[in-house]
Order: structure tokens, then C-alpha cells, then sequence
């Protein structure tokens, strides 16, 4: 089984604040490389015959030798690498107050470069750039041919984006739904929200929404450094 694999990145956040933080992150660009570069070792760790497809928007100048580091490890260790930052569109997007409309803009430039590349997978994944796989992970839980996604605990509305799957015949549906809630994001509507409903709207034969405690994805976040697991 084939398993394609979304990061979405941001290791360069602008100094502007989010709709629900005056501070969009406490960690600097070194760290949050490194804390990436810990997500795609973790990937690689624990998910077999994989291939990365890591979504950026930060500026990289050639003329840093820390910059060209960073873009060379990405080009290097990823099958697929898109920096969205020269597109200006894209990137206010990424760099809005509304932290919904980055994410679903980082997600649909990763299903138009599979769509349009006629990129071939079983398995597709999205996981959060710079959080990672703990040894808690049982690959055994996604290899059925399902949708699947955890609920925060003790919410039924809402599902942990940090980490899901989709069927390769759902991403089309998906790229739809995102693009249908665009005015929605732009209100600030709350990601997590939107993409439960979207689980919710599929097959449920085909679909597996857990209520149980997600605890094999850990990373710190971003606007105060928490662990989360």
C-alpha cells in the first residue's frame, strides 16, 4: 500500500497576529525547521512505502547559507516541495488572522499539484507541519481502505486536524468542500469545525470517526510552546 503524505509549513510565520493569539508563534525559524524536520523523520519512521509532499510559505534567500540549507534538506528528503510564498494571493491567505483559511489554501495547493500531476497513491494523509508521530502509533489502525479521523475529546463537532486520512477517490470531494467554505474561513470559522462536517458528509461505511484519546501525535504549539500529545 502506497501512502502519500501532506505537510502543511510554515517555518518563517510573519510577526502578525492571529484571530484568537496577539502572538502566531514563540519559536524562531531555526527551531521551527527543526521541529519539521522532526515530523518528516517521524513519518518515515513509523509509515511504511511513503511519499512527502510538504506545502511551504516562507521566503528562501540563496544568499543565507541557513536558508539554502533548509530548502536543500526539504528538496532532499520530501518527493514533492512547493513553496506557495512568491504567490501573493496565496500567501496573505497563509498570513491571515483567520488561521482556517491558511491551512484549507496550503491543503488545495497540495490536492492541485496530485490532481494535476495524476499523482498515484492508496493512502492519502495530512499531518500538521512540526508536530510528529509518537511510538504510540499503530500503522495497523489505517491500513483498511477508510476515511479516518479522530474527534477532540468530548466534542462530536469538531475533528483534531493535526493528523488524517482520505481515500484518494475523496480528495477531489474534499478540494470542493474546502473551496465551498472559503467565505466561511474568511469569517473566521474554525477549521476544525469544517472538516468534521466534511468527514461527516462522506460514506459512512468508508469512514471512521474515533471518539478515543488521539495520543500518538505529539509537537509544541505554536502560540505558547505547550506540549501537545
Amino acid at each position: 500500500m502506497s501512502n502519500l503524505i501532506f505537510i502543511s509549513s510554515i517555518i518563517d510565520p510573519p510577526k502578525l497576529p492571529l484571530s484568537y493569539s496577539t502572538v502566531r508563534s514563540v519559536f524562531n525559524r531555526t527551531e521551527r525547521y527543526e521541529q519539521t524536520k522532526k515530523t518528516i523523520e517521524s513519518l518515515c519512521k513509523y509509515i511504511p512505502n511513503i511519499s512527502i509532499i510538504l506545502v511551504e510559505c516562507s521566503n528562501f534567500d540563496f544568499n543565507n547559507k541557513e536558508h539554502v540549507t533548509q530548502y536543500v534538506y526539504f528538496k532532499t528528503h520530501c518527493k514533492y516541495f512547493i513553496n506557495i510564498w512568491d504567490d501573493e494571493l496565496l500567501r496573505n491567505r497563509c498570513y491571515s488572522a483567520f488561521k482556517g483559511i491558511g491551512e484549507g489554501t496550503q491543503t488545495i495547493a497540495a490536492i492541485n499539484f496530485i490532481l494535476n500531476n495524476e499523482i498515484k497513491f492508496d493512502s492519502f494523509y495530512k499531518i500538521s507541519g512540526r508536530y510528529f508521530i509518537n511510538n504510540n502509533f499503530n500503522y495497523d489502525l489505517y491500513k483498511d481502505n477508510k476515511n479516518i479521523a479522530h474527534h477532540i475529546l468530548n466534542y462530536d463537532n469538531i475533528i483534531n486536524t493535526t493528523f488524517i486520512k482520505l481515500l484518494p477517490e475523496n480528495l477531489k470531494i474534499f478540494k470542493r468542500f474546502l473551496k465551498d467554505n472559503e467565505k466561511n474561513f474568511l469569517n473566521n470559522a474554525q477549521y476544525e469545525l469544517i472538516v468534521c462536517n466534511f468527514y461527516k458528509s462522506l460514506n459512512q461505511n468508508n469512514t471512521l470517526l474515533y471518539t478515543n484519546n488521539f495520543n500518538y501525535v505529539s509537537g509544541l504549539i505554536s502560540v505558547d510552546g505547550d506540549k501537545l500529545n
